[in-house]
């Protein structure tokens, strides 16, 4: 995957290591124009590494060039998925879209010829519709995170926790991973990870 392919708000599914699995609701939330030190000078990353924010928005991480293609590809969308919707009459982002359809392959449909891939969305309280295809989803469809404002304060608790227990297991495996054989986590890793969704959830 090309550096510079991704970019600030961009939705994707990101592999979590400590689960073993690809999450789909993850988020682009910066990106490295140049070479530099993040989370407080503790990390260096280099030019084109992205942060990305996953996991009802409870765990994030850094990802470097070299390891995109393995950690994170652009998000797919499924029937019932909340999303936020481009709205080129009012100019701006509506936030209560939802996925109506999504296309197999390719097809003419509503008059118009649309490639694999593409959905089919309703928004602004149900009174608009629309196809998006894939190559506009960077521009018109976002998706949506399950996560509230009480969510986020018990994020601002847990994250650093989490991110610490992930990033352990990324400097554990080498940093690199393919989603056809995704790791396990460690023992060690996992019961940490175990401690901090248990206190979300206490505190949910």
């Amino acid at each position: 995957m090309a550096e510079g392919r991704f970019g600030v708000g961009d939705p994707v599914n990101v592999l979590s290591r400590a689960k073993g699995r690809w999450m789909r609701d993850g988020v682009v939330v910066s990106v490295l124009a140049e070479d530099a030190f993040v989370e407080d000078g503790t990390l260096r990353m280099p030019a084109g590494a992205c942060k990305v924010q996953y996991d009802r928005n409870r765990c994030a991480k850094w990802i470097p060039p070299i390891s995109l293609e393995a950690e994170i590809r652009p998000a797919d969308f499924e029937k019932d998925d909340a999303v936020s919707v481009f709205c080129r009459s009012m100019g701006r982002w509506v936030a209560d879209g939802v996925v109506l359809d999504v296309l197999p392959g390719p097809e003419f449909v509503d008059g118009l010829d649309m490639p694999a891939g593409a959905v089919k969305v309703a928004y602004a309280t149900g009174k608009n519709a629309k196809w998006i295809p894939p190559m506009m989803f960077r521009d018109e469809l976002h998706a949506l995170r399950a996560w509230t404002p009480e969510d986020g304060d018990v994020q601002a608790v847990m994250s650093p926790v989490r991110e610490v227990a992930e990033a352990t297991q990324d400097a554990l495996e080498g940093f690199v991973s393919t989603p056809s054989a995704a790791p396990a986590a460690s023992p060690a890793v996992a019961a940490v990870l175990a401690a901090a969704d248990a206190a979300v959830d206490a505190l949910a």
